[in-house]
């Protein structure tokens, strides 16, 4: 009989941190969602949560370049794009945090939600 083992996979909480420092320094903590109830009715209702949408922009760029390799290595698909890195000799800071939500606070300016500066 094969055991079933539940992977668990998402961002660690440093990277979580960082996501959720920069929404918060680009201004967009008055949209993040309070509770995972609240996030569900938000996203049912076709409202966009920018602590989430950072979240899954990362997530699909680690999937376009590496497939689903990084979850047999790290459950946190961030530190494996930077382990990837290290191991290639890549020294050039990584962005991908803040290129996330600098697309949210666009995307928040486009639709008239906050002032652009």
């Amino acid at each position: 009989m094969s055991e079933n083992k539940e992977i668990k996979a998402g961002m660690c909480i440093e990277h979580w941190n960082q996501i959720r420092a920069e929404v918060e320094k680009q201004g967009l903590t008055k949209f993040v969602a309070k509770s995972t109830e609240d996030l569900v009715r938000l996203m049912n209702e076709g409202g966009r949560d920018p602590l989430m949408g950072a979240h899954n922009a990362i997530m699909g760029a680690v999937i376009e370049k590496s497939g689903m390799a990084w979850i047999t290595v790290n459950p946190c698909p961030y530190c494996f794009v930077i382990g990837q890195r290290k191991a290639n000799n890549i020294t050039e800071p990584l962005d991908w945090i803040e290129g996330a939500v600098e697309d949210e606070l666009n995307y928040f300016k486009e639709k008239g939600l906050i002032e652009s500066q």
